[in-house]
This record gives structure tokens, sequence and C-alpha cells, in this order.
């Protein structure tokens, strides 16, 4: 029988070995990524920006749609070449030293946090809509 301070926790000494062992494994993982962090942050920031590159386009479009077409192109072109170039090279190198200010055993559990955040962020408008509608009119959404 397990006891902390007089209470029973035999029940739950199975998760609480399995649970020092995933802080065990994180921390593990931390020390791994810990050499690659400007890596990481390079890719983290390059993937935002292929993803949301439309959107920032689309608005860069709405604001110069009354420009010739030449002043377009090279302010298109401006943007597309020295703009999301400096951009990725800037917030990669902020994010790397954001990221190494963080201890080892944090390292990882934060990345999983940042995209299981994201992600339960991005799917939240389409995921649980689908499923309310689903329930409100009886078939699918197409």
């Amino acid at each position: 029988m397990t006891t902390v301070v007089g209470i029973d926790i035999g029940w739950c000494s199975g998760r609480i070995e399995r649970m020092e062992y995933f802080w065990e494994f994180s921390e593990w993982l931390g020390w791994r990524m810990r050499p690659y962090l400007s890596q990481i942050s390079m890719a983290l920031v390059a993937a935002l920006l292929f993803i949301y590159g439309s959107t920032v386009n689309a608005a860069i479009k709405t604001r110069i749609q009354g420009q010739f077409l030449i002043i377009r192109v090279l302010i298109f072109v401006a943007v597309c070449a020295f703009g999301y170039g400096a951009a990725t090279v800037f917030i990669a190198m902020l994010l790397a030293r954001l990221l190494n200010a963080l201890d080892v055993c944090y390292l990882f559990r934060s990345f999983c946090a940042f995209c299981l955040g994201w992600d339960c962020w991005r799917n939240t408008g389409s995921r649980y809509s689908r499923t309310a509608s689903l329930h409100s009119t009886g078939r699918l959404p197409l």
C-alpha cells in the first residue's frame, strides 16, 4: 500500500509512474531539440507564412488596387521577394531566441502545446460547426 501524508494512493501509483516517464521523455526530447532550435523556428515561420501568405497577398492587393499596373507589380515583387524573406529571417531569429530562453524540460511540452492549440484554434469554426449543422438539419453539410 502506497501512502502520501496518510492517504492511500495505491490506485493511482501506476498513473504517476507513467507521468514521470512522460516528463523524463519530454526532457530527453528537449535536450535533443536544443541544437536544432534555429531550424525548428525557421520551419515554423515558413509554414505559417505559407499558410497565411494568400491572406497577406489579398490584403495588399486590396490596398494597392487603384494604382497603375507597373506599380502593383513592383510592390508585389518587393513584398514577395524581400518582405517575406526578411520576415522569415527576423521572426525565425526572434522565435529561436524565445525558444532558447525556455528551460529544456519545457521545450518539447511548449512545442506540443503550440501545435495542439493552433490546431484547435484553426478547426474550431469548421469541425464543430459541421457537427452542429448535422444535428440541427439531420443531413450532412456539403
